[in-house]
């Protein structure tokens, strides 16, 4: 009888790299939970995926690193292929650190185009995504009196859409930190909802607010909360950001000032079946083009292109087997 030997590839190992500082305070950023609901998505495809906090960044010695860069840089693994997804900052990548690494997906259509112009490295476009299996509409709503909801830290200074909800006397809830000084104590019944309840929050309010940093604004990254929220089946308000018609057409509301936001609140609670149908075409989109199995499979699809052009495979051998 003569052995055969059976062949096999390992699977692709990736180190997801995110600005939460440790692990211990990791629940509060949103680009953990970002990081891991992606790296969920590529372990259904049999990768082993890995999220390193950023005192963990200097964990080498995978197939792939990925750095979703947000506010400070990661430098690269010079054994891996080295992808960054941009989804937030667009002020804070210089056109050195572009170099580093193999391919740039970012978060924006406008923002890709102009970065593609910057660097040598292949740029494409990646926004932001859900995973519907966390954010999903729910089934026994909450008991929210306030009409109006809006889920985020103060970061030391006055947001303005919650701004315009004080000053034109909207009724409004706030979950989030560092509010204290900043508005009056009644808006804020929390400073945090844990990720895996946040559907619950989202589905249950009768208007959710949303927000952009300037920068974001302007150069078109639109909000994880716009995917998140939508996928919750919640009908939102958010300020003025470009590209948002491209992704969502007119199923996200938009207010540029402090009276338009307090008339379109006005209207839309009075118009519940209006809410509803944008905030269900809004949900269409994202599972039809936003989910983190979407983005998982344009990865690898990228990996895969540099890979094969590298020649890189990692292959182990079975023991002999008889036939």
């Amino acid at each position: 009888m003569a052995a055969q030997v059976v062949s096999r590839s390992l699977p692709v190992t990736i180190g997801i790299k995110v600005a939460a500082p440790n692990l211990k305070i990791a629940h509060e950023w949103g680009d953990y939970h970002y990081g891991k609901q992606l790296a969920a998505a590529l372990q259904r495809r049999g990768w082993v995926a890995r999220v390193d906090c950023a005192d963990e960044w200097q964990t080498q010695g995978d197939d792939v690193n990925l750095v979703l860069r947000g506010r400070h840089r990661c430098l690269v693994d010079a054994g891996a292929v080295n992808l960054m997804w941009q989804i937030s900052h667009p002020d804070r990548l210089a056109g050195a650190e572009t170099r580093d690494f193999d391919h740039l997906f970012v978060a924006s259509d406008i923002h890709s185009r102009a970065l593609s112009n910057q660097t040598s490295t292949p740029v494409s476009t990646l926004h932001q995504a859900t995973d519907p299996a966390v954010f999903r509409p729910t089934v026994k709503k909450l008991n929210l009196a306030q009409s109006a909801l809006f889920v985020g830290n103060s970061r030391k200074e006055y947001r303005t859409i919650v701004r315009w909800c004080v000053e034109q006397g909207i009724d409004l809830a706030v979950f989030g930190s560092r509010w204290t000084d900043v508005i009056p104590d009644h808006y804020v019944l929390g400073t945090h909802i844990l990720n895996e309840d946040l559907h619950r929050w989202y589905g249950s309010c009768e208007i959710l607010l949303n927000d952009h940093w300037d920068t974001m604004r302007e150069e078109g990254f639109l909000s994880n909360r716009l995917f998140d929220g939508s996928a919750a089946g919640a009908f939102i308000i958010t300020d003025p950001v470009r590209g948002l018609a491209e992704v969502f057409g007119d199923a996200i509301e938009t207010a540029a000032d402090p009276r338009e936001l307090k008339d379109k609140v006005t209207y839309y609670l009075a118009h519940p079946e209006e809410r509803a149908a944008r905030a269900e075409r809004a949900r269409a989109i994202v599972m039809a083009n936003h989910t983190f199995d979407h983005r998982a499979d344009d990865i690898i699809a990228v990996y895969e292109v540099i890979a094969r052009r590298r020649g890189l495979g990692r292959f182990f051998t079975d023991e002999a087997q008889l036939v």
